[in-house]
């Protein structure tokens, strides 16, 4: 038991300053970064349809 309360003590700071940044962050689309990206499929994808991918485009 010991052991499980060391984990503790040492992630849960870290995982309340990520629930920090998650609930303060402030899109602001004057920064917002353009950059090309190449989108992957495979023809046999049943995940993801044509459409979305070419919506990529």
């Amino acid at each position: 038991m010991k052991n499980n309360w060391e984990f503790l003590d040492l992630f849960i700071p870290v995982i309340r300053n990520d629930y920090r940044i998650k609930e303060t962050y402030n899109h602001n689309i004057e920064n917002e970064v353009e950059t090309k990206i190449t989108v992957i499929s495979d023809k046999y994808d049943e995940s993801t349809s044509m459409q979305e991918i070419l919506g990529w485009k």
